[in-house]
């Protein structure tokens, strides 16, 4: 079976920002772009998309995406009656922030405005923001400014929803990369 980190390659070789797509890694012998998408017709279509979007960088089909994510947001919000306390258009806006934002999230390198993306200052220090990754992550009182959200309804119950959003997206990529994995062994 393919590694992971093969497999994260190989749906990258189908975008079509990639350089050459009929040019694969070695290793990988007589192995075409169609022979890595039929192996991805197993996966469901939205974390194929996900998984597009990450490792191919293709975003030709965002707002096919964002609808699958948008429902599927909407089924969570109604599993865990988010309704019962928060009605209406009021709701639906914040859920589509939600999504977006979670979306940019996994999708966008944010490099640190600090060090600017290289993980160290000037004097040779780690960036304490980044922590090293070069890569700035949102803190709590940005994402309820991004979604329009005041502190403290933040806290109470909005960064929980949030949470939930995230990790839901988070795994499509996961599982495409493990619906290769199986459909290549």
């Amino acid at each position: 079976m393919i590694s992971h980190d093969r497999a994260c390659e190989l749906i990258g070789r189908l975008g079509a920002k990639a350089s050459d797509p009929n040019k694969l890694p070695p290793g990988i012998a007589g192995l075409v772009p169609q022979d890595i998408a039929a192996a991805l017709a197993g996966s469901d279509r939205a974390s194929y998309l996900m998984a597009l979007k990450k490792f191919a960088l293709d975003d030709s089909r965002d707002n096919e995406l964002k609808r699958l994510l948008w429902s599927m947001a909407v089924d969570l919000a109604t599993r865990l009656h988010w309704y019962r306390n928060d009605k209406g258009p009021h709701l639906k806006g914040k859920l589509q922030a939600m999504v977006n934002l979670a979306l940019a999230e996994q999708t966008q390198p944010w490099h640190c405005p600090h060090c600017r993306g290289a993980g160290i200052h000037q004097n040779q220090q780690l960036c304490k923001r980044c922590r090293g990754s070069g890569r700035a992550y949102l803190q709590h009182h940005e994402r309820a400014q991004i979604i329009g959200i005041d502190r403290r309804r933040w806290h109470e119950s909005w960064r929980h929803r949030y949470q939930h959003i995230y990790a839901m997206i988070e795994g499509l990529p996961t599982d495409a990369v493990e619906g290769l994995r199986r459909g290549l062994s």
